[in-house]
């Protein structure tokens, strides 16, 4: 197959004499930018006297002194904020429609479990607006926080306890809020702090505007059973002022997240400002690293260990502006390691954008970390939200594009956001609507997904990963978001979606809200530590016009499909479209309409784990796996078309390369195929020319892991994509003519450059695919 090869690899080798200088075309795709500022190694943080409480001796939050304060969210620049939502306000005005109320009869397609409502504006003593939404279950018990106080549930929805005050609890004086609850399983396993056995955790944050100081509130329990009265915590605060003077800062917004061996506290900072509670300047983020030992109390006395600290003041942005609402990536199933850790960041642009800045901090064993350089990761455009309509009120403020909380599981980061515009999607919601990111550490561009109704507005999501089943290590994670929901006829409401199933309500809120100036930042989800193929998720909703409400719920995941993959291929006109997901048989169905069914050779084994999340299955083997002898359909002589496919492999491609896909005659210029050159290139070949394209840098197509390829070809230019960016351009001809072999996958049409791994959604076009289309399917997966 191999006569000429046109590569990039070409010029190196010409400098050695090692190829003659024809027909030779440079095709090198982009890298991710990287910052210039270097990891960075911070400086040691503060310190914090660990205090036994007891929250039974405690009063509860109906005594707090303030009433009906509102916590609003700030932002860098609040002239500029209010400026993008008239802007955003204005745009969905201009293309609002009629709409209809949201369906809560989806509920069946999907498994909820229990539910019960939670703290509301009522039982905190109406003192803040809005909740917020911490959340932590364990084996026995559930902890929610919202913004002013705490309380222990039973998994059937009992409260156990409280609401207890957080001035109470954090011997606080002025506003604590903005809390997050994380509950640690890891620690049970061996080697655990504080003598081992799982905890809860809680943090919140707090000021004095007047005499400039500022903390971070940390509690850890001492078991995890903290309705228990003789169960007690460990409290701390850790100093967050940072700077002098009239450049001295306090923490908003702080986000919580863990591995096996540490706590993350990133914030933004903003300077004091004794007029005003909430005030200030946007001063950049920051993140502190809090060991777990320093801060777990003895299992079996509750004594509380002295509290350290790691400080990484100026996280920055590849571009070298300041992050803005930082998220650290949360391991809820790491336990406590003897080696090195690896915590990751990711944050989105301000305003309006379409990458995220992904970071790392990793700890050596001897417990010193350091933050490393960020980088940009490409995802769909996002934009900020106008705010949502509701029934008979006003819009309700669905705040901006900051990402609300970030996980990492299985080897792959997932973040989310709300954005007005949906890219490639004209039915969006022209007020609001949910994005969520999975990405590959290793990658420049991250698989988008997107949530929207028409009808009903979406804002202020929050994603958690469990998996489909018991087995680890997973093999199938399940994705599940809670995020709220309204629209002209649909009244603001706590909305969840798990797999493939269509956004649904899981607590209905009522019409004509009246507290519309603020809602919570932030939803409360997690995963069940006694069933790992469980989460509960904590939403908030209108439960009166003047009253928020938060509700808790437990849901059964499903496999996290997205049938609009297949939808997306179908829409740009398919010849040929196998989808490869038979459990059994021997025929490989068409799923074009066109009625090209393909059959399966011995070689296929069916039924295996595929590419994309809408459930389907994959076929793996070696050598050709389908066949479709009869051609019709597939582009011959100088027509344009297009193949793509994905594929998983370890294969250590030399020589000519393997065959993924092909068609046409092995002779002069009449084949067309679709091939793997070596690790890091793939090639296109008419069997006398070899077009040959390099891969960014940091990618392996043999690393085992799905990749998605197409090349386009269409009539002058061959273009190739890999992970659904260009890999390069080049001329080519070609005049292809079919055989009696017809399409093959696996091999080329004489059997040979056998292929060995997995296939999945194989497709043909008449057309050259746009890099558009290339970008929505990869996007689709």
């Amino acid at each position: 197959m191999r006569r000429r090869v046109m590569a990039v690899v070409a010029t190196a080798l010409l400098a050695m004499g090692g190829l003659q200088p024809t027909h030779v075309f440079a095709t090198t795709a982009g890298s991710p930018s990287v910052a210039t500022m270097g990891d960075q190694g911070g400086e040691i943080g503060p310190t914090a006297v660990g205090v036994s409480v007891n929250p039974h001796t405690l009063r509860v939050a109906s005594e707090a002194q303030v009433r009906g304060q509102v916590i609003p969210r700030l932002h860098p620049d609040e002239a500029a904020f209010r400026q993008m939502k008239a802007r955003a306000n204005a745009a969905a005005s201009a293309a609002v429609r009629t709409e209809k109320p949201a369906s809560s009869s989806q509920r069946a397609t999907q498994s909820p479990g229990v539910e019960f409502p939670a703290l509301d504006y009522n039982q905190t003593g109406r003192s803040f607006n809005p909740p917020d939404g911490g959340f932590a279950v364990g084996p026995t018990q559930e902890i929610e926080a919202v913004n002013s106080s705490w309380a222990i549930y039973g998994r059937t929805g009992g409260k156990l306890l409280g609401p207890i005050s957080f001035n109470s609890f954090f011997s606080t004086s002025t506003t604590t809020f903005d809390p997050h609850v994380l509950y640690d399983a890891g620690n049970a396993s061996g080697g655990g702090f504080g003598g081992g056995g799982a905890r809860f955790a809680m943090v919140a944050t707090t000021h004095d505007n007047v005499h400039d100081t500022a903390v971070f509130t940390l509690a850890v329990s001492q078991n995890d059973n903290p309705s228990s009265s003789t169960t007690g915590w460990c409290v701390y605060k850790f100093n967050s002022k940072q700077g002098t003077g009239t450049s001295a800062t306090w923490s908003d917004f702080p986000h919580f997240g863990m591995d096996g061996n540490n706590f993350y506290i990133s914030s933004n900072q903003f300077t004091f400002d004794a007029s005003s509670f909430f005030g200030g300047n946007f001063a950049g983020s920051r993140v502190m690293v809090i060991p777990k030992s320093s801060v777990y109390p003895s299992a079996t006395t509750g004594q509380c260990p002295a509290g350290r600290s790691h400080n990484f003041s100026n996280v920055l942005n590849p571009d070298g502006t300041h992050a803005y609402s930082d998220q650290p990536a949360n391991q809820p199933g790491g336990t406590p390691m003897t080696s090195s850790t690896t915590m990751y960041f990711v944050n989105d642009i301000y305003g309006s954008g379409s990458k995220l800045a992904l970071r790392s901090i990793t700890t050596t064993a001897a417990g010193v970390p350091t933050l490393h350089s960020p980088r940009w990761v490409n995802v769909s455009p996002y934009s900020t939200p106008a705010d949502a309509p509701q029934p008979n009120g006003s819009g309700i403020l669905t705040d901006d594009i900051s990402l609300r909380n970030a996980v990492y599981r299985y080897g792959t980061v997932y973040t989310t956001n709300t954005t007005r515009t949906v890219s490639g999607v004209p039915g969006a919601n022209p007020y609001a609507n949910v994005q969520w990111y999975a990405i590959n550490p290793g990658r420049a561009t991250a698989v988008t997904h997107d949530i929207y109704n028409p009808n009903v507005a979406y804002w202020v999501p929050g994603v958690v990963i469990s998996c489909t089943v018991t087995t680890m290590p997973c093999p199938s994670p399940a994705v599940t978001l809670e995020f709220s929901g309204s629209g002209p006829s649909q009244p603001a409401s706590a909305f969840y979606q798990t797999g493939s199933a269509a956004p649904a309500v899981f607590q209905q809120g009522v019409s004509g809200y009246t507290m519309t100036d603020a809602w919570g930042d932030y939803p409360g989800v997690t995963l069940d530590p006694t069933d790992p193929t469980s989460v509960w998720l904590l939403g908030e909703y209108a439960a009166q016009t003047s009253d928020w409400g938060t509700a808790a719920m437990s849901v059964k995941t499903s496999p996290s499909q997205n049938p609009r993959y297949k939808s997306a291929v179908l829409a740009d006109g398919p010849v040929i479209y196998y989808r490869l997901d038979e459990s059994s048989g021997t025929t490989a169905a068409d799923s074009s309409g066109n009625g090209r069914d393909a059959a399966y050779t011995g070689n296929a084994t069916l039924d295996q784990p595929g590419a994309t999340s809408d459930g389907d299955s994959a076929i793996t083997g070696s050598g050709t796996m389908v066949g479709y002898p009869s051609g019709a359909g597939l582009a011959t002589g100088s027509a344009p078309r297009s193949v793509e496919c994905w594929f998983k492999t370890t294969m250590n491609v030399t020589g000519s390369g393997v065959v993924l896909a092909a068609w046409g005659t092995e002779a002069t210029t009449s084949l067309f195929a679709l091939m793997l050159y070596s690790p890091t290139q793939v090639k296109v070949s008419d069997w006398n020319n070899d077009y040959i394209f390099t891969l960014p840098s940091s990618v392996a197509d043999n690393d085992g892991t799905w990749h998605h390829v197409v090349a386009t070809w269409d009539g002058s230019t061959l273009t190739s994509y890999f992970d659904g960016q260009p890999a390069g351009s080049v001329a080519a001809t070609f005049n292809t003519v079919l055989n009696s072999s017809g399409l093959v996958a696996g091999a080329s049409v004489g059997r040979s450059f056998q292929y060995s791994g997995a296939i999945d959604e194989l497709a043909v076009y008449g057309t050259a695919l746009s890099a558009a289309q290339v970008q929505n399917h990869y996007n689709d997966r």
